[in-house]
């Protein structure tokens, strides 16, 4: 498929995805960004509503229609995009349309549809920042797709010290420090792979907490995780 064709449609895959493996419609809605750390951005933008609601299934399938963001941030090192140093106001230089999402444990999320190329090993889908009242990042979360799963493998085993665990998905990596999780990543076949988009061979949850945080993982991400691990 032609490059230039083929990077709209994983544009508009990521705008169907925001909400695909971690969100189920709980975790919160848009608003304005009121803060004053929160920097000029996009906020309410349309685009960023769920075409519908897919769990953590790996579905591939559900149509969207909608428009993709008109800047998208292409990094050469997903370490540019995937680091603990990340300001609300870097997000709003990189990106022209953001959603911010007011958490119930009281991080404000801004969420951004993220493609980082073309190849089989980038990823794309929806990436959201969650930083506190001091606008200090806390928590870094990723849903989507990617063909080849080896570059994220490689980028939390050893940036992140994600450890491989047993699971019942394709592939499972976790952190911990002092008993309590602060890494995972799920890869999870999706049930049906469509031949025109091989970028699309591996459904990706990623959540990443900063490690001084006093913060949790997600819900969904821990009853995935759960799931995936039988605990």
């Amino acid at each position: 498929m032609n490059r230039n064709l083929l990077f709209p449609t994983l544009l508009a895959g990521a705008i169907g995805l925001p909400f695909m493996i971690l969100n189920d419609g709980r975790s919160g809605t848009q608003s304005s960004p009121t803060a004053s750390w929160f920097g000029e951005v996009n906020a309410n933008d349309p685009n960023f509503k769920s075409s519908g609601s897919m769990a953590f299934s790996g579905d591939n399938t559900a149509a969207n229609n909608l428009a993709g963001p008109s800047q998208i941030v292409s990094p050469t090192d997903l370490r540019d995009v995937f680091r603990l140093d990340v300001t609300p106001q870097w997000v709003s230089q990189n990106w022209d349309r953001i959603s911010s999402i007011e958490g119930s444990d009281g991080l404000r999320a801004l969420r951004v549809a993220f493609v980082s190329g073309t190849n089989q090993s980038d990823l794309h889908g929806c990436l959201t920042y969650g930083f506190d009242s001091r606008a200090r990042l806390q928590r870094i979360s990723f849903q989507g797709w990617t063909g080849d799963p080896n570059q994220i493998i490689s980028l939390v085993t050893q940036n992140f010290g994600l450890e491989s665990r047993k699971s019942t998905i394709a592939g499972c990596y976790v952190a911990r420090s002092w008993g309590k999780d602060i890494g995972v990543l799920l890869l999870k076949h999706p049930p049906v792979v469509r031949a025109e988009m091989p970028q699309q061979r591996m459904a990706v949850a990623l959540e990443i907490l900063n490690p001084s945080s006093n913060y949790q993982l997600g819900n969904e991400t821990r009853q995935f995780l759960d799931d995936a691990i039988g605990r």
